[in-house]
């Protein structure tokens, strides 16, 4: 019963009008919305402080962004939800739950969300404004009835106490642990969340979707191998210093999706990014004056190429010797496009010396390198593609690397259906940290993606 309830895809979509949230960077959805910080403390007070990941959601924006309204513990679907509902896109099953949430017959108080891994476990709480219509509604979908365990109610992977609700949507079990449940209510401010200095940034709701995540914990409860892991940590550690969590947030907009992630370090302070940074010559991205599927850019100084020959230039890394006397020619931005029948590109050099990294071009790209005052430019077939690189080129400003994907070249699946323009990243310096953007743009700049993403499901 469980699957058929919490994962069903359409079931999913409905739920996304009250309650949402994407993780990893956001998947999964939950039946909320905002209330104020004291409701989002009382759930954070149940959650550990070991949790792996907080996720907390505004749900009261989002359900506003659907076009809806909020009425006490009910929900005023806006014209499209309603438009949504007199369509053959939903099943009669489906609108009848959809319509039942809306209505307020779940029994789920329209206050807050709060989503929490612990290990493998992943749990999704909230508060009811009337618990014995939610235990109506449960029992009708699950098809069973609650029973009582240490004054908890259990039906099946739902667990109730008092005005709070819990669901395990883990991969690993069916059920939910009413051990688990009572162990959550009896946390005091030091054991729970609460004692986690960023838990007042997810309380203080400036985002849609705010999250925190340990990465050791997140490592541990991932499916990489362990050898991937071991790589990923080093990886980390050599870029930042003391790089212990991350934080991210989201925003629903209209045309567009931003979120934007922080390593955070034992303080809970954005790392020391460990390399010199620079930023992307505009100008250059311009210049390239194509189209292109995928046009990536990155600032490369010689003090960054210096570090670099310093930190790995005595280590027996296969490739390295050939490398780094190519990328001592670099000076300024490297930007490359591609198309579905070819590519282009231009190298900023220091002007001389750049025998190595031309042949190094040429090797890797199997296109004529040619030399142009201080540019290596270099192209191979015919490049065209829906993106114009003076439409976009101003996004570039201030990233270090950023890239901008078009719709053809997505092939992400929870992005199908979107009527999807781009999709931009970017790692921006900021106060002596590196963060990244991400930034989805539908075709539809005058619907919130919200909507577009409830309409695409």
């Amino acid at each position: 019963m469980k699957n058929r309830f919490i994962t069903s895809p359409t079931v999913t979509s409905c739920f996304a009008v009250i309650a949402f949230v994407i993780s990893a960077l956001l998947s999964g959805l939950l039946t909320s919305c905002s209330g104020g910080n004291a409701d989002v403390s009382e759930l954070l007070n149940t959650v550990p402080a070991d949790a792996t990941a907080v996720v907390a959601v505004n749900v009261k924006n989002l359900v506003e962004k659907s076009g809806s309204k909020i009425d006490g513990s009910k929900i005023v679907p806006g014209s499209d939800i309603k438009q949504l509902l007199a369509t053959n896109e939903l099943t009669s099953e489906d609108k009848r739950i959809l319509r039942n949430i809306l209505d307020g017959e779940s029994g789920i108080d329209p206050t807050v969300a709060v989503i929490f891994l612990e290990g493998t476990e992943l749990y999704f709480t909230g508060f009811l404004a009337d618990p014995n219509k939610f235990k109506e509604f449960m029992a009708k979908e699950y098809e069973g009835a609650f029973s009582e365990s240490n004054g908890i109610s259990i039906l099946s992977n739902v667990a109730l106490k008092g005005n709070q609700f819990w669901l395990n949507n883990s991969k690993t079990r069916n059920d939910i642990d009413p051990e688990q449940i009572t162990r959550f209510l009896a946390l005091d401010n030091k054991l729970s969340f609460l004692s986690n200095p960023y838990s007042g940034k997810l309380s203080d709701f400036s985002n849609d979707i705010e999250g925190w995540g340990n990465l050791s914990s997140l490592y541990n409860a991932s499916d990489m191998s362990f050898q991937e892991k071991a790589m990923a940590g080093l990886a980390l550690a050599g870029l930042f210093s003391d790089a212990q969590d991350i934080s991210f947030h989201a925003n629903f907009e209209k045309g567009k999706l931003t979120t934007a992630l922080n390593v955070l370090n034992s303080k809970g302070q954005p790392a020391k990014f460990n390399f010199p940074t620079d930023r992307i010559d505009v100008g250059m991205v311009k210049d390239l004056s194509e189209s292109g599927d995928v046009i990536v850019a990155m600032a490369i100084s010689p003090k960054l190429v210096e570090q670099l020959q310093k930190d790995f230039g005595d280590k027996n890394i296969p490739g390295l010797g050939l490398l780094m006397p190519a990328l001592s020619a670099l000076d300024g931005t490297c930007v490359v496009e591609g198309g579905e029948n070819g590519f282009k590109g231009a190298f900023s050099t220091k002007g001389d010396a750049t025998a190595a990294l031309s042949d190094l071009i040429s090797q890797l790209s199997k296109a004529a390198v040619t030399k142009d005052g201080k540019f290596l430019r270099f192209q191979q077939g015919d490049v065209k593609g829906k993106i114009l690189n003076a439409d976009v080129a101003d996004r570039f400003k201030g990233a270090m690397i950023a890239a901008v994907v078009s719709d053809k070249m997505n092939s992400r699946e929870e992005l199908k259906g979107i009527p999807l323009q781009d999709v931009f990243m970017a790692l921006i310096p900021s106060d002596g940290s590196m963060q990244l953007e991400v930034t989805v743009n539908s075709t539809n700049a005058k619907e919130n993606f919200l909507l577009s993403f409830i309409k695409a499901k």
